[in-house]
């Protein structure tokens, strides 16, 4: 699955400068835009009457914690590489207009299939502790690390609403149902390795903030 959407992001890449947009009034547009806290770019492709393709690239901050009584506590954000696509089906530009709401720069409903997936990788202190003498005094010992990587693959289905405003804000909210599949390969210091591949359906919600950064006309 990564390697699809590899190729099919790279296609709209190289493809999108030199589509035209061919909509009118009554359609949707292409749209670029940056989007935080999860450090990404996206660009949604006009592929037919309220249809488009929508490829984004992120890198999701986060947070990792690791501590321990003797040794201190520590802090860390990982950043999580993520691909995404989407097809859009946008359905309610007719009852926006109707209720005088904004339908410029694709601010309306969509139905959409997602296929996106990420890695992530995790470094964990493991510290040894060994019991020894006659009162059964714990002694520490140094602290080995553990490496973790993962590679999630989603396909889902979601309902969503975007809505880009005169001032450049942009707000994407969607919420549906999504196979995951994980795939977890966890060293040791010792070179051991332990590999484990686990598939969940589980209900998403995705909350994007940004920026569109499309020529004001």
């Amino acid at each position: 699955m990564k390697k699809f959407i590899l190729i099919i992001l790279s296609i709209i890449v190289v493809s999108a400068p030199g589509i035209s947009q061919k909509a009118t009034e009554d359609d949707i547009v292409n749209i670029s835009k940056i989007s935080f806290p999860d450090f990404g770019y996206s660009y949604e492709l006009r592929v037919g009457k309220f249809k488009s393709l929508v490829g984004a690239i992120s890198l999701n901050p986060r947070p990792q914690y690791s501590g321990f009584p003797i040794l201190g506590d520590n802090y860390s954000i990982n950043l999580s590489p993520t691909l995404n696509l989407s097809y859009r089906k946008y359905y309610n530009f007719n009852q926006r207009s109707k209720k005088h709401k904004r339908t410029s720069m694709n601010s309306l409903n969509y139905y959409s299939p997602i296929l996106q997936s990420s890695y992530t990788q995790d470094n964990f202190k493991i510290l040894d502790i060994h019991i020894s003498g006659k009162d059964n005094n714990i002694d520490p010992m140094p602290s080995t690390v553990q490496s973790s990587q993962s590679f999630n693959n989603t396909i889902a289905f979601v309902w969503g609403i975007q809505r880009n405003y005169n001032n450049r804000f942009s707000l994407d909210v969607s919420t549906g149902l999504a196979l995951i599949n994980s795939y977890t390969k966890t060293t040791y210091t010792n070179g051991n390795t332990f590999s484990s591949n686990l598939s969940t359906v589980t209900p998403v919600i995705q909350v994007s903030l940004g920026v569109w950064l499309n020529k004001v006309k």
